[in-house]
């Protein structure tokens, strides 16, 4: 396996995000880790260089990234953040996604790993899914040789990072979830840390194209 690789992360400092950047720097074959945030974070790393800036704005990004081959995006914006605003919100996710995007393939990216959703699909009628969805596409689209979708259902232990629908929605999901078996069980609610775990394990050892579920990413 390649001991020097370079990874752009997105949404550091969100809950999955913080959880992989702390597998990244505790990985011997991870190098160098550049995180682009709107905020900067609290960890301070050799590995680590924080571009702070608005995702959206190409500016954000320096020369310096051109030797990364893996981007992970965990953006997750709420639409508590954009005070329920849809449009926004869409704009939103859909802007970084295509930023990121375009960035990786001027990089030479080679992995794209996306922390998507349980159900994500440009059919969906729900809002969320379907953005899922066209997010998924703009990277299916591209020219990466890999493309990792990471799709959880309910995100259990976020922390402080927390949304109160979520959080009772995982109470429930912890119940329901010891009746889903066979294919139903990727609706189970998952832990951040495992969501995290794998997400890192698969950027670095997958080839080609993945979608994985609850099933995939309960790592042992």
């Amino acid at each position: 396996m390649n001991k020097n690789h370079h990874v752009i992360l997105l949404g550091a400092s969100g809950a999955i995000g913080k959880q992989v950047l702390q597998l990244l720097l505790h990985n011997e074959h991870v190098q160098k880790i550049y995180c682009i945030g709107r905020k900067p974070i609290e960890e301070l790393h050799p590995k680590i260089q924080f571009y702070v800036g608005d995702m959206l704005q190409k500016e954000t990004y320096a020369l310096e990234i051109e030797k990364a081959d893996i981007l992970i995006n965990c953006v997750g914006t709420t639409m508590a953040q954009v005070k329920g605003n849809k449009n926004l919100y869409r704009d939103i996710e859909l802007g970084i996604a295509s930023h990121s995007v375009r960035l990786a393939q001027q990089c030479s990216v080679s992995t794209y790993l996306l922390i998507s959703s349980v159900g994500a699909t440009l059919n969906s009628k729900n809002f969320y899914l379907n953005l899922k969805g066209q997010i998924e596409k703009q990277i299916l689209d591209a020219s990466f040789a890999n493309r990792i979708f990471i799709r959880p259902s309910v995100l259990l232990n976020r922390g402080k990072d927390f949304r109160i629908g979520e959080k009772l929605a995982g109470l429930l999901m912890r119940f329901l979830g010891l009746f889903l078996f066979g294919n139903l069980r990727k609706y189970k609610a998952i832990d951040v840390n495992s969501v995290a775990k794998a997400a890192v394990y698969y950027s670095l050892h997958s080839n080609g194209y993945k979608c994985l579920h609850y099933q995939d990413l309960i790592l042992e």
